[in-house]
């Protein structure tokens, strides 16, 4: 596995399902482990308690928001996010990612320390999917406790990602654009 510890919990809200999956299959063709409920639980299972563990195992916490989050009343993603929360304070071994599916505000929900959501750095996938994606690969990559294989090339549909330690390049054969991961990271 490209990445040896690298374990990503994805919570959304049912109405996002297809962008959610775009991403997750995104994630896992480059290698992550990711759990998402439609794919881990089964019939039986005292579903929550598999989502609360889950999300305490994980080393990532993927929160995908979008303007249809904000119209829900209730959800189980504000569970789920409260969990995680609850775990990174804890272990501060969990590094939560906020993702934007579309143009909405991230909740101000609070991570302790005088600090909320907001003042965790989002990815806005809505605005460029594929720089969208190379972010959160690269955020992965720099918080990863593991080191990466020196080399790994996956490749689909004439796109291909290849990966050495420090170092994220995307594209297809005749453009790649090359991502350096360090402290700061620039584009």
């Amino acid at each position: 596995m490209l990445y040896k510890n690298a374990y990503a919990f994805i919570s959304y809200i049912r109405d996002d399902k297809n962008r959610v999956d775009q991403l997750k299959n995104q994630l896992v063709d480059a290698g992550i482990n990711v759990w998402i409920d439609r794919n881990k639980l089964i019939p039986g299972m005292f579903w929550k308690d598999a989502i609360q563990k889950a999300i305490s195992k994980g080393t990532f916490f993927i929160a995908c928001f979008s303007h249809l989050y904000h119209k829900r009343e209730k959800t189980y993603m504000n569970d789920e996010i409260q969990i995680a929360i609850d775990t990174m304070q804890q272990t501060k071994n969990m590094c939560f990612i906020p993702v934007k599916l579309s143009k909405c505000d991230i909740p101000a929900l609070s991570i302790g320390h005088n600090k909320t959501l907001l003042d965790i750095q989002s990815v806005d996938l809505y605005y460029d999917w594929h720089k969208g994606v190379r972010n959160i690969l690269s955020a992965i990559v720099h918080q990863s406790q593991s080191p990466l294989n020196r080399k790994k090339v996956l490749q689909k549909n004439r796109k291909s990602i290849h990966i050495q330690t420090g170092n994220i390049s995307i594209g297809n054969v005749n453009n790649v654009n090359e991502l350096n991961v360090s402290s700061n990271i620039s584009f």
